[in-house]
């Protein structure tokens, strides 16, 4: 009889590639984070880490709080619409001077 292409090799258990693929993210998730053991949730830690991080060199802040992207967005808005209305402080429906 010919060989049956579908069935699994010699050793194979089921789960292998599950836990293979596992072990894989695993091992590149303590790469990335620099932590010897992984642990669930360390690679959405560390990428919070680094995106408050991130906001941190952006809005000049030391320690990163919920809202401070669109405060500094709304900031920035205001300060462009007094630029271009020629006006220091920032009012709602402000035409140029």
């Amino acid at each position: 009889p010919a060989p049956d292409d579908a069935a699994p090799a010699p050793g194979y258990k089921f789960g292998d590639i599950s836990r293979g693929l596992a072990k894989r993210f695993q091992d590149a998730t303590n790469s990335i984070t620099g932590k010897e053991s992984y642990e669930f949730g360390d690679l959405s830690r560390w990428l919070d880490g680094k995106a408050k991080a991130a906001v941190n060199d952006v809005t000049g802040k030391d320690e990163y709080e919920f809202g401070d992207v669109s405060r500094w967005l709304d900031g920035k808005a205001k300060a462009a619409v007094n630029e271009v209305t020629g006006k220091e402080q920032y009012e709602f429906g402000a035409r140029p001077a």
